[in-house]
């Protein structure tokens, strides 16, 4: 939103400044807030790193986007299956959830925080979908989408706990997959959106922003 209403001459500089301040210190702080509490390497943990992300991609903040990157990279094979094992490609601690919705809702809902700061890496020149921990090689976020797709598109065959679904709100942020990729199975997830397709978010498609080193 603010992208778009960057140039509304309504907006003063001072108030420019005053949100791009605030940006950096949401974004900072963000990722200076340790994980605790129950939980809290679930999906609160992916949202965290999409928030400090987003926050770099606006400001064109190389230091902060970069951390969250390696955030993201030292904790694949806590969070997706590697190649192989028993819970291959599947997002180990969203998979066994119940309640209230589920453990394909709660794995989609983590693959979306990872969309939103892939798709900003993407346009920095980061290719977050294919990086891997040397520790549990091909546990990428591509490896997990191409197992989602399967489940995404016949939820029966997701075995692991009871399921409604992966949840309407959760589709589209797969499109910034396919534009990125171009894998015509990522598609076909968003085509199951109820209500039919809707447009992917205008950050991760639309901007050519590259990091330039501002803000260090």
């Amino acid at each position: 939103a603010a992208d778009l209403l960057w140039d509304y001459r309504g907006w003063t500089d001072v108030m420019r400044n005053d949100f791009r301040s605030w940006v950096r210190t949401l974004g900072e702080s963000a990722l200076d807030t340790p994980a605790d509490g129950a939980g809290s390497e679930q999906n609160k943990y992916n949202w965290k790193l999409a928030m400090v992300g987003v926050s770099a991609g606006f400001l064109e903040h190389k230091r902060l986007l970069n951390a969250a990157v390696q955030e993201h990279i030292d904790r694949l094979p806590t969070w997706i299956g590697a190649p192989g094992s028993k819970f291959d490609g599947v997002m180990l601690l969203e998979r066994g959830r119940i309640e209230p919705k589920g453990g394909l809702f709660y794995s989609n809902y983590a693959i979306k925080a990872m969309l939103h700061l892939a798709a900003v890496a993407w346009v920095n020149g980061i290719d977050l979908y294919r990086a891997e921990n040397r520790k549990a090689p091909g546990a990428t976020l591509e490896h997990a989408l191409d197992t989602y797709v399967g489940f995404n598109t016949n939820p029966k065959t997701w075995t692991f706990t009871p399921t409604n679904g992966i949840g309407a709100g959760l589709y589209g942020a797969w499109e910034w997959a396919h534009l990125h990729l171009g894998k015509p199975a990522y598609l076909s997830v968003v085509q199951k959106q109820p209500g039919g397709r809707l447009a992917p978010m205008y950050y991760g498609v639309h901007t050519s922003l590259t990091v330039s080193g501002v803000g260090d």
